[in-house]
């Protein structure tokens, strides 16, 4: 059988290879050599307690091969390339010397003497604060405190990495992701001016149409009124043509009589009725009167641009905690029969019991049962109504959501209180945070259904139940379509399972959008994404389980994708819980089970 050569057996006596294998001392360098190390069989075994450390190794994956761009441990000096494993036969099989070594021992040209400038520097003298040759450290500075240049050289090299670790795996994604929503947030202000602008002008558009219908009334009133004046004017002014016309014709008619004398004695004179002058109608010219109200006033206002400055902060590494990893197979420590047809909703009380509910809508007995992991009934909670969602408040006492009144309750044997009143909106999911905080899911049916067939939102409130915060917008959108199960993480976000959605919506602790996990699905085999019960571990890990496809997601806190929980062994997973010891108990729906998996070590 064909065996594969070793890399490091590759070309091992060749010419074009030039493999050393031994430190060379500065008294054997001289003044023109350099320091190397040379490749030893397992380069990974270098002494060197900085490679063996875990922060070493994600320094060095800060930098990635020239090859192939995967992480690089080694480095040609010949080449001048970083290699990494995968590639290092390949780069030993191409043309020319080689001289492949572990990348902190790689050769690295060092200062000259300031005394001797055409001569490298062995030492750095500490006393004068410059770096000397073997000549000089001998005479000049015998006496002087001096390290070895290159142990400066390798803790440089050390700080480099550290720092190229740090900008590249910590502080760029903090920067990128500050562009990227930077320019999400321009993109959706030039679209918020749009919309803007389009009001404006709408609203202008119907009191253009307005003004345009008052002008046509009045302007009618105006010709109404004309005309009924102008007629009765005319009308009087025919009066009185008509009355000096007989005025004349008497006039006329006493004229002639003046010379027929015969005639005098019969002629009645009396002009009476002449000198009665006939009524007139006098009218007032109607009055426009302008609107005194500011057109700014009554058209409507644009109020300020509001600005609010974000402080500028110091990105920070998490706080150290004991480190847990998932197990390569994790497993069910205990499965729990609750003897009732399903279970709704979970939440732990200790690391041997957990209170759960959904029993009531097949039973009619409305309990909130505590239940052991040996399936022990330990306690049982007589409820108004069947609930649904739960969370705790202490080991004696929950917190659930009555959708029937539109209130969240506070139960224990020896109290049972309304807590929160909704209004109109019927509550869903609950969860007590460490601050003892209420936050609810809520949804309404919309008013206008045209734009949405429901409202969702998830509100805030202190443990006396008074409103702390809506969290329904961000930035002008909707953050959710039906938020179901809601649960806080160790770092204050707010990790909400949204059924209409299809997906998981983080929010951080004043409501701003961190992220929208929407599952690891890409096979047609499997259903859509269908969250509904979640909740956090000690690693900040978020829980989800994922009713039609029998399993349970766990992502890290940034909403990356980590591993899948019995997948196909969880019949339709619903209410879960994680207890103090990391282990997650899941409520399976359809065989009123709960099952206990350990899966953190």
């Amino acid at each position: 059988m064909h065996q594969e050569n070793d890399p490091w057996d590759l070309e091992r006596g060749s010419d074009e290879l030039d493999v050393d294998t031994k430190l060379e001392s500065p008294e054997e360098v001289g003044g023109g050599e350099r320091w190397t190390l040379g490749l030893t069989p397992s380069i990974t075994d270098s002494s060197s307690d900085m490679e063996s450390s875990a922060e070493f190794q994600q320094a060095q994956f800060a930098l990635t091969c020239s090859i192939c761009d995967l992480p690089s441990q080694l480095f040609c000096n010949h080449c001048h390339l970083r290699i990494c494993e995968n590639c290092v036969a390949q780069h030993l099989r191409s043309p020319g010397k080689h001289n492949v070594v572990a990348f902190l021992d790689r050769a690295i040209d060092g200062p000259h003497c300031e005394c001797h400038k055409d001569i490298q520097s062995t030492y750095r003298c500490l006393t004068c604060s410059m770096c000397v040759c073997n000549e000089c450290s001998k005479k000049s500075h015998a006496r002087h405190d001096k390290v070895l240049v290159k142990e400066l050289l390798d803790q440089q090299s050390r700080d480099l990495l550290k720092n190229i670790a740090e900008l590249k795996s910590l502080i760029k994604p903090v920067f990128e992701r500050k562009l990227d929503a930077l320019k999400m947030k321009l993109a959706n202000a030039n679209k918020g001016y749009e919309v803007l602008e389009r009001e404006i002008s709408m609203c202008g558009d119907k009191l253009h149409r307005e003004i345009d219908s008052v002008v046509e009334s009045l302007k009618s009133d105006a010709k109404k009124y004309r005309d009924e004046h102008l007629t009765e004017i005319q009308l009087e002014i025919t009066v009185m043509e008509n009355k000096l016309k007989d005025i004349q014709e008497a006039m006329t008619e006493r004229e002639n009589l003046l010379s027929k004398s015969a005639q005098f004695l019969e002629f009645d004179a009396d002009i009476q009725h002449f000198k009665v002058i006939p009524e007139t109608t006098n009218f007032e010219l109607p009055i426009f009167t302008p609107g005194q109200g500011d057109v700014k006033a009554i058209f409507g206002q644009l109020s300020s641009l509001i600005t609010s400055v974000s402080p500028s902060y110091a990105i920070k590494r998490e706080r150290s905690k004991k480190s847990k990893r998932i197990m390569r197979e994790p497993y069910i420590q205990a499965s729990v029969t609750v003897g009732e047809r399903y279970v709704y909703d979970v939440t732990c009380a200790s690391v041997d019991s957990v209170w759960m509910c959904g029993a009531g809508v097949f039973y009619h007995d409305y309990n909130v049962r505590l239940i052991g992991k040996d399936g022990e009934n330990k306690e049982t909670l007589e409820c108004p109504i069947n609930p649904r969602y739960i969370a705790l408040k202490s080991p004696t006492c929950v917190v659930f959501s009555d959708d029937s009144d539109k209130t969240v309750k506070l139960w224990s044997r020896d109290l049972q209180m309304i807590l929160v009143r909704t209004g109109d909106w019927i509550p869903k999911g609950v969860d007590v945070t460490m601050s003892g905080d209420i936050i609810v899911c809520q949804f309404k049916k919309a008013e206008v259904a045209a734009v949405h067939s429901t409202l969702s939102r998830v509100v805030r409130y202190d443990e006396n139940g008074s409103e702390l915060r809506i969290m329904e917008y961000c930035e002008g959108k909707r953050l959710f379509k039906l938020a179901l199960f809601v649960a806080e993480n160790r770092n204050f976000d707010i990790c909400v399972s949204d059924e209409g959605k299809h997906a998981v919506v983080v929010l951080d602790k004043i409501g701003k959008m961190q992220f929208v996990y929407k599952g690891n699905i890409k096979s047609g085999k499997y259903h859509s994404f269908n969250p509904r019960g979640l909740d956090t571990d000690s690693q900040g890990n978020i829980l989800i389980s994922d009713y039609l496809n029998y399993t349970v997601h766990i992502i890290d806190q940034h909403g990356t994708f980590l591993h899948y929980l019995m997948r196909k062994q969880l019949k339709l997973p619903l209410g879960l819980s994680v207890d103090e010891e990391d282990k997650v108990w899941v409520g399976e729906y359809s065989n009123g089970t709960i099952s206990v998996i350990e899966y953190l070590t």
